[in-house]
């Protein structure tokens, strides 16, 4: 009876073990999987975000090239019109704002302006699309002679690219006021962001 008792009493010490055990066991592959499925989705999140952040690169991509299509085409067409309106007219009238310019320049850029082309050696280039009468071109030289205090030669060039207007350079400095310019610097504007 006793040894029965004493077999009985292992028996049920066994399964209460053996049920400890399949808890336990039962538990951990709990926790694991808990763990594992938090892992997955933590993975699948970050997959997610990398996805969405590909998809906005893309597309500000394509609008940004879009965006540069517009304003090429948008340049293109302004170029067409403006050379056929283009004329020494229009040059003039260029070259009248240029001079109105230059004398309202601020102190401290034409204070700038002096500094950068004070060592200047080289020939002022003064360069346009129409050829300029002896009354402009005086007009031209004393007002950048006057703004930069400059005293090196002056080049006259002709260049038909300009469509209207004027490039001025003395060494490193180029003052412009001229449609191809004024274009190209539309174009570029995407670049300035």
């Amino acid at each position: 009876e006793d040894l029965r008792a004493q077999y009985e009493h292992r028996l049920a010490d066994w399964e209460r073990e053996r049920q400890d055990s399949r808890q336990h066991l039962q538990e951990q592959l709990e926790t694991e999987r808990a763990r594992r499925l938090q892992a997955l989705e933590t993975t699948l999140e970050e997959e997610r975000e990398k996805s969405r952040v590909a998809e906005e690169h893309r597309r500000e991509e394509f609008q940004r090239r879009t965006e540069q299509k517009a304003l090429e085409q948008g340049a293109q067409f302004a170029t067409r019109l403006l050379s056929r309106a283009s004329g020494p007219d229009l040059e003039a009238a260029l070259c009248d704002l240029f001079l109105d310019e230059l004398a309202a320049l601020p102190t401290e850029r034409r204070e700038a302006l002096r500094t950068a082309t004070a060592a200047t050696t080289e020939p002022m280039v003064i360069c346009t699309a129409y050829p300029l009468d002896r009354t402009r071109r005086t007009q031209l030289e004393q007002a950048v002679r006057a703004a930069l205090k400059v005293t090196v030669p002056i080049d006259y060039r002709q260049d038909k690219a300009l469509l209207a207007g004027l490039r001025v350079t003395v060494g490193p400095v180029a003052l412009r006021l001229n449609l191809a310019d004024e274009l190209h610097g539309f174009v570029d504007v995407d670049h300035g962001r």
